[in-house]
């Protein structure tokens, strides 16, 4: 879909104009702020210059990617190895970066590493 002239993903398979309504963007919302973890702010509701990375997942076993945040990107990379996540990040410098895990992740031990 990406190769095509609308570089959207489509709601409906019509490679010569863009479907993407709110509804087909979803997944990238929720990949980025429940699989990565890296809440916007809403509705959490953080001080402008706080990141909360907060990954949780059913049966995923890693997640990597960046996500554009109001801050500056903020890059996400973490597996599971045995009983420990693995999580390496790179963050803005002004931005203060909380981890805190959740679901089936907050059970495992916690290995982070800044990037930056």
């Amino acid at each position: 879909m990406i190769k095509h002239p609308t570089g959207t993903t489509w709601e409906h398979a019509h490679p010569e104009k863009s479907l993407s309504h709110s509804w087909s963007s979803a997944p990238t919302f929720y990949l980025s702020t429940r699989a990565l973890g890296v809440r916007m702010g809403f509705p959490e509701r953080m001080p402008p210059n706080e990141i909360l990375i907060a990954p949780q997942a059913g049966t995923l076993a890693w997640a990597r990617g960046a996500v554009p945040h109001p801050l500056g990107v903020v890059e996400v990379d973490w597996r599971i190895v045995g009983d420990v996540l693995e999580l390496n990040y790179t963050a803005p410098t002004n931005a203060k970066v909380t981890i805190a895990p959740c679901g089936r992740l907050a059970s495992l031990k916690l290995r982070v590493h800044h990037n930056g």
